[in-house]
């Protein structure tokens, strides 16, 4: 198992306690790119489903917002997307 499969099953398990830059590490290792930047939120944008947009914003603390942390899952899920 790779470290980003690691990474990946630790976020799967406990997605309250996620940092930002872990789930963009994820994101970007499954073919996801940030397609624009509006403030603080981050939208990125997978070549193979483009329908499939993902808007992060980090907290103030560097964390992943929970929610935005299980939509990042079931887009995963969706497309079938593993590492």
């Amino acid at each position: 198992m790779t470290k980003k499969a690691k990474l990946l099953a630790s976020i799967r398990n406990n997605p309250k306690d996620v940092r930002f830059d872990e789930l963009v590490t994820v994101l970007e290792a499954v073919g996801f790119v940030r397609v624009r930047q509006s403030g603080s939120h981050a939208i990125y944008q997978h070549a193979n489903h483009p329908l499939e947009l993902v808007n992060l914003q980090a907290t103030k603390d560097g964390k992943a917002k929970p929610y935005q942390v299980s939509q990042v899952i079931a887009v995963l899920d969706r497309c079938k997307l593993e590492l």
